[in-house]
């Protein structure tokens, strides 16, 4: 157990290394980030930055890009495996959030026209705002122009497309709802 913590720390320094190498001013952070196997961070464009506010830990299979965007990761934050997020305009997640596996976020959708072929037709964005404190279920899809209140839940599976108070509880209306409560008579 040690040894894996300790293999673990290492690989992420040479991740960190290798990052702050690469893209220079447009790669922050302040505190240590764990980062699990096959984290792939890509920071394309002039003007996008990706700053790592404080802890961050992170499970396999995390990719983080902004394309002419900006991301912000607030302090003591957790990735579970396979959370992709993707910035074309800004994206902030505050401190103690967790997301868990499969979680997507974007901030940008495709423009579409029938007149035009689908890759020149571009991208519409808006900012995404995650509090502090909030709990993203696993397969969670959060899409473009979003605030998500502190102290949120967002159930697993749901599509969230529009924001979200603070201290809620927020279910896609289309998940079933499982609230029945099932007596067994005595025999």
């Amino acid at each position: 157990m040690i040894l894996r913590r300790v293999i673990l720390r290492i690989r992420s320094l040479i991740y960190i290394f290798f990052y702050k190498i690469s893209y220079n001013k447009k790669f922050q952070f302040n505190n240590f980030i764990l980062m699990g196997k096959t984290f792939t961070l890509e920071i394309i464009g002039e003007k996008s930055q990706v700053k790592f506010e404080g802890k961050f830990y992170c499970r396999n299979n995390v990719y983080i890009v902004a394309e002419n965007g900006s991301i912000n990761i607030g302090d003591n934050v957790f990735f579970n495996n396979g959370v992709s997020i993707s910035s074309m305009n800004k994206i902030s997640i505050g401190k103690n959030t967790a997301l868990g596996e499969n979680v997507k976020i974007y901030d940008q959708d495709h423009i579409f026209n029938k007149e035009e072929e689908m890759y020149k037709q571009g991208y519409q964005t808006l900012p995404i705002t995650i509090g502090d404190n909030v709990w993203i279920g696993s397969n969670v899809t959060i899409l473009k122009g979003v605030t998500i209140g502190s102290n949120s839940v967002i159930a697993a599976g749901s599509v969230v497309t529009k924001d979200v108070a603070a201290d809620s509880i927020y279910r896609d209306q289309k998940q079933p709802i499982v609230n029945k409560i099932i007596r067994i008579k005595n025999i």
